[in-house]
């Protein structure tokens, strides 16, 4: 049973200027991060928007593989394609605008429990249900 609140521990180490990357850390995973060439920096790692956009993605395809589980909906694979859109909200500000992720799910017996699922999964979601972000889903099913 999971007990809630639970906390996860981050942090980061950055220099000025935006054509340097730092160093960001999230339990005892390390990453590199860095401004976006959109954004006039050196674009060499994954940037916050990068990072976002697969928080968004593996938090769907977490929850659906403990959905799954949980369910007893055997599939045999779950690929994730997505994309973000940055723009300005109705009040000019720059924005996380929508993210349209693309599902293929493959050797599902039951496609009509995999549709109920996915609705659980962003209905549930933490991160997904975090966001203020637009979210749409294409859902495809492969023999």
């Amino acid at each position: 049973m999971i007990k809630y609140p639970i906390t996860f521990q981050g942090s980061c180490d950055a220099t000025p200027g935006i054509s340097t990357s730092w160093e960001t850390q999230a339990t005892d995973t390390k990453l590199q991060c860095s401004v976006p060439v959109e954004f006039e920096g050196k674009g060499e790692f994954a940037s916050p928007e990068d990072y976002f956009l697969m928080a968004v993605m593996n938090c769907f395809v977490a929850t659906f593989k403990v959905y799954a589980l949980y369910s007893k909906l055997a599939f045999k694979d779950l690929q994730l394609t997505a994309a973000l859109t940055v723009d300005k909200n109705i009040e000019g500000k720059p924005c996380m605008k929508s993210v349209e992720l693309l599902v293929n799910l493959t050797g599902v017996a039951t496609p009509e429990r995999a549709r109920l699922l996915v609705d659980k999964v962003l209905a549930n979601g933490f991160i997904l249900q975090s966001i203020k972000t637009e979210l749409t889903i294409q859902l495809t099913f492969i023999e």
